[in-house]
């Protein structure tokens, strides 16, 4: 086999097995996303929300949100082509009574002139 070959496939390969150890070990510790509840994003209670405007960010969402639980992350689903709201989107909340609580204080609601639309999400085929 050529060097040069021999070097790159040597290289490639510890570049692979460095990257792999490097998941593994942030895995043990538990990764950067988990806080101080033990509860990591993709473990909470997933809620669809619709009817969003079409200017509200993620942030403002989770801070409408935040009022009635701990929100884990938001998505606002957007067109791949020219990157705007599609004007609904997903929240995940840390427990199933800060959920509850949050569907039944915001379904219905105004935010930025829209009423929302608030329930649990009925399915996570994202996966």
């Amino acid at each position: 086999m050529d060097p040069k070959m021999l070097m790159i496939a040597t290289g490639a390969a510890g570049l692979v097995v460095g990257f792999v150890a490097g998941r593994l070990s942030a895995g043990c510790t538990g990764g950067p996303d988990v806080d101080e509840s033990g509860v990591e994003p993709g473990d909470g209670i997933e809620l669809y929300v619709g009817n969003l405007s079409y200017d509200l960010s993620e942030k403002e969402l989770i801070k409408v949100f935040a009022a009635h639980g701990k929100v884990l992350s938001a998505r606002i689903i957007k067109n791949k082509f020219n990157n705007r709201s599609k004007g609904y989107g997903f929240l995940e909340m840390a427990t199933q009574s800060g959920s509850d609580k949050a569907v039944k204080a915001m379904h219905g609601k105004e935010v930025k002139g829209r009423k929302l639309v608030v329930n649990e999400a009925r399915s996570r085929s994202r996966d």
